[in-house]
């Protein structure tokens, strides 16, 4: 056992989360729930398109990690829960989205190569963006670049 837990009865893991953490929290969530909801709520949107769905998970996960990480320093099991919560709450099947995150994520943690690489990239990419036009339509046209070349 730790000394600060035998003599307080509480690890520092035990401990809340910092009021400043908490409100950065919030402000990502805000900021990043903003560029959700202009995507889905877009005429283009289609959540029964399977690979807009993909496009648009590993597109929106890289600009929420860069978002998250370097504009409100979290990290990144708080990325990666929002993220999934968001795809989640669209409809998509927990262990899908949960997978999608997973394989996003290890884009950022080793050498990865391809299109969802790429993918994340270009999210990431708009991080500090104020006007988010770009980004989004970047997903719409991205899929439908990607249709042509997988010939769906």
């Amino acid at each position: 056992m730790s000394f600060l837990k035998n003599l307080f009865g509480k690890s520092e893991s035990d401990k809340p989360q910092s009021e400043t953490t908490n409100q950065l929290l919030l402000s990502f969530k805000e900021q990043a729930g903003q560029v959700f909801n202009k995507i889905v709520s877009d005429k283009r949107w289609d959540l029964n398109n399977e690979l807009l769905f993909s496009v648009f998970g590993m597109t929106f996960y890289g600009y929420c990690f860069g978002l998250g990480r370097m504009m409100y320093f979290l990290e990144p099991a708080d990325i990666n829960s929002f993220v999934e919560d968001k795809l989640v709450g669209l409809g998509a099947g927990k262990k899908y989205v949960s997978g999608l995150v997973d394989h996003a994520y290890s884009t950022f943690i080793k050498p990865t190569e391809g299109i969802n690489a790429q993918l994340v990239g270009i999210g990431h990419s708009h991080l500090s963006a104020t006007d988010t036009t770009e980004l989004v339509d970047s997903i719409f046209e991205n899929a439908e670049l990607l249709k042509v070349v997988l010939s769906y």
